[in-house]
């Protein structure tokens, strides 16, 4: 008699807590997320190959960045993929090799004019040291410079990248910053260089750059600057130690003419890669990921934007209860801060440009008008704002169900 599985709740799937030994809790019809003993919380679905009958599994990302709702859509569409004979870990395969060659024509081409920088987020053993490798090979190693975010900001850390194609980023410890460095190079700004023994002069870096990381960088600009350039992919796919290939990159080295022949190839008309990268900066992936690390562009999906500015007034100050909240944007805000423990909430005039920047990660704008001396804007809220809003309050909210 097969086992019967009942689908999480909402409830329970937000309340899971990393113990010293990992464990799975199950949603039924193969997905489930597994829990690390560090705290990650990974979304899996087990299935049986369309070919071979075979078991085999896919991840898509984290407990923190993919909703209950949506990871039973995704489980849906899977099983969709299954039934018409297609093995989703293949079809995730394709998925990951045209990412590939996006990135890898990049660097083979030089693309800095093209004024984006891309960077790799993932835990250790995912893959990311190998497409550091590959990227390397194909700048070739002696246009190859390697650094940190910090060394960009500085005139003494740029003086070691000058001359080369290719600025690799390996492991970046958890930044936060303006990324003022990063910004004007790959702007094509000139910036200022000051080598160990030589006068501090201006130059323009006609690099690419690439950074890797095992959590997504922080950034505290707000104009757009960096959004507008940031090309994310998340690498959450870990390879199991059995699985890993020691031999792999002197491999890919051996097929390396192959490899460039690939890429020009297929993107004959370099315009095809630029755009599809342009598609990755905005795509939904990527934004998980950038909600994960911006409370404000978090709070946006909390929000609905409306064509003209006749929605919750911008308010000030502190809150003090549940009208407020729902009345005013800006008190919403702080009630969102309080519900995830966060502190150092922005100034009034700091999170209204940080909601228009937000918006556009949304497609959506974000408009005001002043009424009587007050800031009126279009926003309302939607109902992922019950979830934190009663709760930042200390109320209780009845369960959505299984299927919330």
């Amino acid at each position: 008699m097969a086992r019967i599985t009942n689908p999480l709740t909402a409830t329970e799937a937000r309340a899971v807590r990393p113990t010293e030994k990992e464990y799975t809790l199950q949603d039924g019809n193969g997905l489930y997320f597994l829990v690390k003993s560090m705290g990650a919380k990974i979304w899996r679905i087990n299935y049986v190959r369309p070919g071979d009958k075979k078991r085999a599994l896919v991840s898509f990302g984290s407990l923190d960045d993919v909703t209950l709702a949506e990871a039973r859509k995704r489980r849906d569409e899977y099983r969709a993929m299954v039934a018409a004979g297609i093995d989703p870990q293949h079809h995730q395969q394709k998925q990951r090799e045209s990412e590939q060659l996006r990135r890898g024509h990049m660097v083979l081409a030089n693309r800095h004019d093209w004024q984006l920088f891309i960077e790799v987020t993932g835990e250790g053993g995912s893959g990311k040291s190998v497409f550091t490798a590959i990227a390397s090979m194909l700048a070739g190693t002696p246009n190859t410079a390697s650094g940190n975010m910090r060394s960009l900001d500085e005139a003494r850390g740029r003086a070691q990248i000058v001359g080369k194609s290719l600025i690799i980023l390996p492991d970046q410890p958890k930044y936060t910053g303006e990324g003022t460095g990063i910004k004007a190079i790959t702007g094509g700004d000139p910036v200022e260089t000051d080598g160990k023994y030589e006068k501090q002069y201006t130059t323009i870096l006609r690099a690419v750059i690439l950074a890797t990381n095992n959590e997504p960088m922080i950034f505290t600009e707000r104009n757009g600057g960096i959004a507008r350039r940031r090309v994310i992919f998340p690498f959450d796919n870990l390879v199991s130690e059995k699985d890993k290939d020691q031999q792999l990159t002197d491999k890919i080295a051996k097929e390396l003419p192959v490899i460039i022949r690939r890429l020009l190839s297929t993107f004959s008309d370099p315009e095809t890669a630029h755009r599809l990268l342009t598609e990755q900066r905005d795509s939904v992936e990527a934004l998980a990921i950038k909600r994960g690390t911006d409370p404000v562009i978090d709070l946006c999906a909390a929000l609905y934007f409306m064509s003209e500015p006749k929605g919750m007034m911008m308010g000030g100050g502190t809150w003090s209860g549940q009208p407020e909240s729902k009345v005013y944007l800006y008190h919403c805000y702080l009630a969102f801060m309080d519900y995830h423990n966060l502190g150092k909430p922005l100034s009034v005039e700091k999170f209204s440009r940080a909601v228009r920047q937000a918006a556009k990660e949304y497609r959506a704008v974000y408009l005001t008008r002043k009424i009587n001396g007050r800031t009126q804007t279009n926003v309302n809220l939607n109902e992922q704002a019950d979830e934190f809003l009663p709760r930042a309050w200390g109320c209780d909210v009845p369960d959505a169900g299984p299927h919330a």
